[in-house]
């Protein structure tokens, strides 16, 4: 077959290529869905004259459309370097692979070199889904699934980009630094992924053991788990929202209410238990009063660190630290008015 020809093909076939193209996405979207996070997934149909260059680089190797096996390509970016293999099992488990076409780019880097490393699988549709309508008439069309992390991504492009800006050789001494630059981006991968298995395990930790989470230091991943499990926050929470709370905690407002509880030097989740127990009828006595005066229908779960550091801020002596409170959590001299009359009112 021409060039000419595989063009034609090319041609006749580029709807077909482009329903191909959105149904991967959704197939991979799918089977990653509950297995692994990532961070982005994205598609393309290469372009004729991007198809017509290919094939003159390569000068007679195709003979047929068939054997060119990027016409679709599709690249799915993991977070962590060590979510690369695990996507990869999915990706062989879920398509046929062509193997003789797939590279490890990893795999393949001399010992003594850094470099940008992924996976490249060309993939087909597989028997088992061949046999359903929707699938069938996609059959014996190749295309190609890149997987790489965020930072092998970004050196990637990188180097893509500066290469290609370039129309010399690049020094030996600037190859060098590029080579260092990616060892240390190889090295943060790995250490990301090092960060990730050790906070799994910590929060298996103390998610298993209750003492162990009372004694930990107050930090976001063991306010959540508090959250979700004590008897002393559900039952504050559903007094102050009479059980109108998210079914889901809002991050961004847990993480808020932590860097309230630190200012008042709670620092691990014993001296937050301690805190609720002691001023929880107060709590629910100012709450009460507060909610009278106001409109707010929206309880997200911890609603009762707000509530407890309204509290703590109303009780402060220190005129500098009340001052210092208002400044880092924009309280303004009206509301502060506000609290201070409904907190005398719960104190007469």
């Amino acid at each position: 077959m021409s060039k000419v020809e595989i063009l034609k093909k090319y041609n006749e076939n580029k709807e077909l290529y482009n329903n191909l193209q959105n149904k991967i996405v959704v197939l991979i979207k799918e089977l990653l869905l509950s297995n692994v996070n990532y961070h982005d997934i994205s598609s393309r149909v290469k372009e004729q004259n991007s198809l017509e260059k290919k094939i003159n680089n390569k000068d007679g190797k195709y003979s047929s459309i068939s054997e060119i096996t990027d016409i679709i390509g599709c690249r799915i970016i993991s977070y962590f370097e060590d979510d690369v293999q695990k996507i990869v099992e999915i990706i062989r488990k879920e398509f046929d692979i062509d193997e003789e076409n797939s590279i490890n780019k990893k795999a393949i880097l001399e010992s003594d070199k850094f470099g940008y490393s992924s996976y490249h699988l060309v993939c087909s549709i597989s028997s088992n889904r061949l046999s359903l309508p929707e699938y069938k008439k996609y059959e014996n069309i190749k295309f190609e699934i890149q997987i790489r992390s965020i930072l092998q991504h970004a050196w990637a492009e990188i180097e893509h980009d500066i290469g290609y800006k370039s129309s010399f050789e690049i020094p030996k001494e600037l190859k060098r630094k590029f080579s260092r630059i990616a060892g240390l981006l190889e090295t943060a991968d790995e250490s990301f992924c090092e960060i990730k298995r050790s906070i799994n395990e910590y929060e298996a930790k103390i998610k298993s053991n209750k003492e162990e989470l009372f004694q930990t230091d107050l930090n976001l991943n063991s306010l959540i788990l508090f959250t979700e499990e004590s008897r002393n926050v559900h039952e504050l929470d559903n007094f102050i929202s009479k059980s109108s709370l998210y079914t889901e905690i809002n991050i961004d407002g847990l993480s808020l209410n932590l860097d309230r509880l630190l200012f008042f030097n709670i620092k691990t989740i014993k001296k937050l238990k301690e805190l609720l127990i002691s001023k929880k009828s107060t709590i629910e006595k100012f709450a009460k009063a507060f909610l009278l005066k106001s409109k707010t229908d929206i309880f997200p779960k911890g609603v009762s660190y707000y509530y407890l550091c309204n509290v703590l801020f109303l009780e402060l002596n220190d005129l500098e630290a009340k001052q210092s409170y208002m400044n880092n959590f924009y309280i303004s001299d009206e509301f502060l008015t506000e609290l201070e009359k409904v907190y005398s009112e719960i104190n007469i």
